[in-house]
């Protein structure tokens, strides 16, 4: 006897369209951040959460240990589930990935302004 019922299959299959969406809807938002980093952070044992640029897109990857990267829309449910739950340290991850490139462009314009200092150039401010 199936301990499953059509209507319970059809239940899963309608919440697992809707989370594939709404993860759709989490690379979109994070991609408007315009914080393009390439970042990965741990998913699963053997597996991470990776936001990398594909083509002309931004989009969340799962990331095996020594196999094909592909897009987290494509995982199994397991995995997709448990990524909703580190999508809060993936955006710390990128947060932290554009502070460091404030910094060092901050730190480039300021060597840059010594410079044309130095050489009888006062750059604008």
């Amino acid at each position: 006897m199936s301990r499953h019922t059509p209507a319970d299959r059809v239940r899963l299959a309608a919440a697992c369209g809707e989370l594939t969406e709404a993860l759709s809807g989490v690379e979109d938002a994070l991609s408007d951040l315009q914080l393009h980093f390439p970042v990965a952070v741990p998913l699963a044992p053997g597996y991470a959460l990776a936001f990398r640029r594909v083509g002309k897109l931004w989009r969340l990857l799962v990331e095996p240990a020594g196999g094909v990267t592909y897009p987290l829309v494509d995982a199994s449910r397991a995995l997709r589930v448990t990524a909703v739950t580190q999508l809060a340290v993936l955006l710390a991850a990128l947060r932290a990935e554009a502070a460091v490139a404030e910094t060092n462009v901050r730190a480039a314009t300021a060597a840059a302004r010594t410079f044309a200092a130095s050489v009888g150039r006062n750059p604008p401010v």
